[in-house]
């Protein structure tokens, strides 16, 4: 970030005002189009050579030809795709159910799914916020929205887990579709300004060397459920091996780590997660299988 001053001169009228600029654009300008660009399922993708979000001159955005994989198969894409995949299984049990009062079973599984999806959330909001979004910003001027956004989501997710939490025997769903449908209507937006804003940038002034301590901190440290839940949707196919051995093949990954860790937690996201849904969707009384015991 630079400082000048300019000296326009209005008639006879000299005014002295000093601005705050970006490579020559008042910092004013570059937060009202940072913000300007975020227009939710509408936001277009951003060019990442415009120079006004570079904050660093040493750092200059050249590096996306260093990516080989195409934008739509990246990480954050798919991270993304395995919210949106939770968020319509959730939508479709929800409206199979309709005004069906809910059994003593329908409520235990709808609650460990919801719990499960809120540990996911929570998990991979914290990625962004104290990971990814901070690496970001030694290079990168973001806007703001990116991360703020957060917030909002949260307090509607933690309502919605309240609601849910609360429901009794003889209740029906559709009391919680009105705050699910606003978290969803929260979200959605929200990852798409994120794949489109966020994501070029990150390529455009990092290099995929550079980004690999991010992604090896997230797979260290993300709980199992979430980790399985990026495996489980992985391409839409549902916990398939050929699907989570080509992206561990593009980032990198020993292909034995499938079968120590990975092949495990999709078993446990599919008995927590899916199969909860399914049994309500189906009508079938739900029954929690036992925790996998792990050999290592």
């Amino acid at each position: 970030m630079y400082q000048h001053c300019s000296f326009p001169i209005y008639g006879t009228v000299r005014e002295m005002t000093f601005h705050l600029s970006i490579y020559g654009r008042p910092l004013s300008q570059v937060w009202a189009d940072s913000t300007q660009m975020l227009r939710g399922l509408s936001t277009k993708q951003v060019n990442p050579s415009d120079t006004s979000f570079q904050a660093d001159p040493r750092f200059p955005p050249d590096k996306t030809p260093l990516w080989k994989t195409p934008l739509e198969q990246d990480g954050w894409i798919r991270a993304h795709d395995c919210i949106r995949a939770e968020l319509d299984t959730m939508k479709t049990t929800f409206v199979r159910l309709g005004s069906k009062p809910l059994t003593d079973s329908d409520i235990r599984a709808i609650q460990a799914a919801f719990a499960v999806h809120y540990t996911h959330i929570i998990d991979h909001h914290e990625n962004e916020d104290a990971k990814v979004m901070p690496f970001m910003s030694s290079r990168v001027k973001l806007p703001e929205k990116l991360t703020s956004d957060h917030k909002e989501m949260m307090e509607y997710l933690e309502k919605l887990v309240a609601m849910v939490n609360a429901l009794e025997p003889r209740s029906w769903i559709k009391d919680v579709l009105g705050v699910f449908k606003t978290y969803v209507d929260l979200m959605l937006p929200h990852l798409c300004e994120e794949e489109k804003v966020a994501l070029p940038l990150l390529r455009a002034y990092f290099t995929p060397k550079e980004f690999e301590k991010i992604i090896s901190s997230i797979l260290k440290e993300s709980p199992p459920l979430a980790l399985g839940s990026f495996w489980y949707w992985l391409e839409g196919k549902r916990g398939d091996k050929s699907a989570i051995m080509k992206f561990m093949a593009q980032e990198g990954i020993p292909w034995f780590v499938y079968y120590l860790v990975f092949k495990g937690q999709v078993a446990d996201y599919e008995a927590a997660f899916v199969e909860p849904l399914k049994a309500v969707e189906t009508g079938k009384p739900w029954v929690p299988k036992p925790k996998r015991k792990l050999c290592c």
